[in-house]
């Protein structure tokens, strides 16, 4: 698999998000933070708010089960956003 170019909007919705909200969106962690794709790029998601959440490594990592990744053939530094309820992640705040 090729490693993704990352592009100006992402970098700019990183930014933002870091900027404005500062903490896990998931567990509001301030450690660790990472955009997460909520429809993974290969499937077809983008690099636009609505498809971006900002999450710490420990929430990020519970959204990337890699059994999950293998069925669709990525790699764990891929993403899926299940459409069940997620338990947060234990990081200090």
């Amino acid at each position: 698999m090729q490693k993704r170019v990352v592009t100006p909007e992402f970098k700019r919705i990183l930014k933002d998000r870091l900027d404005n909200i500062g903490k896990c969106e998931l567990c509001g962690s301030k450690r660790g933070l990472e955009l997460h794709h909520i429809v993974p790029v290969v499937l077809g998601g983008g690099d636009n708010e609505d498809n971006l959440i900002l999450l710490c490594t420990g929430c990020h990592a519970k959204l990337t089960p890699k059994k999950e990744l293998a069925k669709i053939g990525m790699k764990a530094s891929g993403g899926l956003l299940h459409d069940k309820q997620i338990p947060v992640c234990n990081s200090q705040k």
